[in-house]
């Protein structure tokens, strides 16, 4: 009987190989045709991507290797993050995927990968010989010179690409994690968002190579870019705040205004001092109708539950204030710290105000002292590397004299806050009795599967057997999941000590549901019910009616599939080597974007800007850097 189940219940451990066989041969004839095309190209023996480049080239105001990657770099992003949205939606809604073939939203996943994989590879073959690249050319061959971008956005194509087969080794070797942070979802998450950073030096060396804008137009879609992108940024940097956004976070509630601050920090100094006045809340802008299309997508157009979404909008504005303020405009550090400031405290003031009502999971007073000083810290330091950022790609890092300092400490920063907002406890925690009343059945038992038992609505009542640590815990609620949606609710203090749902709670079938709450530096739960789950192999959980339990590591019960007879000691170097990769290939970018702010001719110098004053002498080291590649054409 149980192996008949396990059958029905989908695989907790690695796709069938099946699948594995049909997913490589897919994913290889892809890489083989984007392969072949840039073959002919580079032969001679097609011109059909020069004809497109220029069409568009001369639309966007750029050269016309970079103007076609561009659009296909732009446009396989918003596919791949389409599908992130709905993958994770389905997930929370129905539980684990038969395989990687079986979940239809693998596929845009997997074809905006492969798109970028497209963009980086035309951005490398399409310069002509002898043509001009900009000053920041790689050499491949005695006639042939290459974007910098073009490398890197080959990079981060490849580091999203990799995590999917290496996503499979991961739940072969540990289980599934069913978390948006573990490290191979990591890989494809960074993948595509550091290929952000690399569009938008592709962007900078386009122009660069072109000239500059012919027409009013050109000039326009130019200024676009510079809001487009760091948009792009809010909405791939916001998603590392995913978990919080359907109301099942597996983390500490501090992580998720520092997540917010350290993302709108970064986007928005980095739109306002790239792009100038106006392009911060562009950005928001942007970002805000950009994620409330894909929600109507996800939510109305397949059906399936519709995450929650932070707004930018008042950070948007403190950065556009604080650029008003020349002292401050002049210093990146001081614009950061000003903009830091202001996002750390109205910012935060704002978030704290959305979450009372739009997002599952309210903020609570409890967690103010250490958020508040943690989010002006980690918004001030993205917001310098943001800065440092827009530097580069308008061609001014050579201004500023402590780039390496300010972006050495900076990191550190964002690093030690992440390590004190990762410290998380696991330890158990206190003893609840938990009560089900007014029950209503919804749906009977339809069959023998492990799924198919009896649905009921029910009432849950909570009551601590320590109630001072009932007074100091935050977020205690219930969640119900994996059951065809997500039912979150903050449960009404009823007595001393004693909490009850406010709504009726979906139990039964393939409803996961417990009682959760945060402790401190820990995150609790008992089960209320949760289904047997032969493929792991787990037993269920059903609440008699009245059950005393003691409060246990919630991620026992919210990732049951993870393996517990994997040796301890591959835990860690499988973990190092997933993020030390990641974080060895940030480094590697943030040197090629260093690249592109220092080797500049003074063809290539940008235009007066509302940034800082460029310094006289700065200005006349700049005019005596060396270009790489042919002169400047005429315009």
């Amino acid at each position: 009987m149980l192996s008949s189940l396990a059958q029905i219940s989908p695989p907790a451990a690695g796709a069938p190989v099946t699948q594995i066989i049909i997913g490589t041969a897919i994913a290889g004839s892809m890489t083989g045709a984007v392969l072949i095309l840039a073959w002919l190209h580079r032969s001679g023996r097609t011109t059909l991507l020069d004809t497109i480049g220029r069409w568009i080239g001369h639309i966007q105001g750029v050269a016309p290797w970079a103007a076609l990657p561009l659009v296909i770099g732009f446009g396989s992003l918003g596919l791949a993050f389409l599908g992130v949205y709905w993958d994770i939606s389905l997930h929370v809604d129905k539980g684990r995927d038969p395989g990687p073939l079986a979940n239809a939203a693998h596929y845009p996943i997997l074809f905006g990968l492969q798109g970028l994989f497209l963009a980086g590879v035309l951005a490398l073959v399409l310069p002509p010989k002898n043509a001009y690249v900009g000053p920041t050319a790689v050499k491949v061959g005695t006639t042939w010179r290459t974007p910098t971008a073009a490398i890197a956005l080959m990079s981060c194509a490849t580091i999203g690409y990799l995590g999917f087969p290496l996503d499979d080794v991961w739940h072969r070797l540990f289980g599934q994690d069913v978390t948006l942070w573990g490290p191979t979802h990591l890989m494809m998450i960074f993948g595509a968002v550091l290929s952000i950073l690399a569009l938008a030096m592709l962007q900078v060396e386009g122009e660069r190579a072109y000239g500059k804008p012919k027409t009013s137009g050109q000039a326009w879609r130019r200024k676009w870019m510079r809001v487009q992108n760091p948009a792009a940024m809010l909405i791939a940097g916001s998603l590392l705040a995913g978990e919080w956004d359907w109301g099942i976070q597996q983390y500490l509630m501090l992580w998720r205004p520092v997540i917010l601050a350290a993302v709108t920090g970064l986007a928005l100094v980095y739109a306002r001092r790239w792009g100038g006045r106006g392009a911060a809340f562009g950005a928001a802008l942007f970002y805000c109708i950009a994620r409330f299309i894909v929600n109507l997508i996800v939510g109305e157009g397949f059906g399936q539950t519709m995450p929650s979404m932070p707004l930018f909008f008042v950070e948007a504005l403190i950065v556009e204030g604080v650029a008003m303020v020349a002292v401050l405009r002049a210093s990146t550090f001081r614009f950061a710290l000003a903009s830091g400031i202001g996002i750390g405290t109205l910012g935060f003031g704002f978030q704290y105000w959305w979450s009372q009502f739009a997002m599952p999971t309210p903020w609570e007073p409890d967690f103010l002292f250490p958020a508040i000083p943690l989010s002006i810290a980690a918004a001030t330091a993205a917001g310098v590397l943001g800065g440092l950022l827009a530097q580069s790609l308008r061609g001014e890092l050579r201004l500023e004299p402590q780039r390496r300092w300010l972006g050495y400490g900076s990191t550190a920063v964002l690093v030690a806050i992440a390590g004190i907002a990762g410290n998380q406890d696991y330890s158990s925690g206190p003893a609840v009795t938990t009560t089900l009343s007014n029950v209503k059945t919804v749906s009977p038992a339809t069959g023998t599967g492990p799924f198919d038992g009896e649905i009921r609505d029910v009432t849950v009542t909570a009551k601590f057997t320590d109630v001072d640590a009932a007074e100091r815990g935050m977020s205690i609620m219930t969640i119900s999941w994996q059951g065809g949606g997500v039912v979150s609710n903050v449960m009404e203090k009823i007595g001393p000590g004693e909490y009850r749902t406010t709504e009726p709670i979906p139990v039964g079938g393939s409803w996961k549901t417990v009682t959760r709450m945060q402790l401190g530096r820990r995150m609790l739960a008992v089960p209320v019910q949760l289904p047997a789950d032969p493929a792991i192999p787990v037993e269920g959980h059903t609440n008699p009616g009245t059950e005393t339990q003691q409060f246990k590591n919630e991620l026992l019960l919210l990732q049951r599939e993870r393996r517990d007879d994997v040796p301890a000691w591959l835990w860690l170097p499988a973990i190092i080597l997933v993020l030390g990769g990641i974080g060895l290939f940030t480094v590697g970018l943030g040197v090629s974007v260093a690249r592109l702010g220092l080797r500049v001719t003074p063809e290539d110098e940008p235009e007066p800007s509302s940034g800082p004053t460029p310094d006289p002498a700065a200005s006349a080291a700049a005019k005596g850097a060396s270009a790489v590649g042919r002169p400047h054409p005429a315009s």
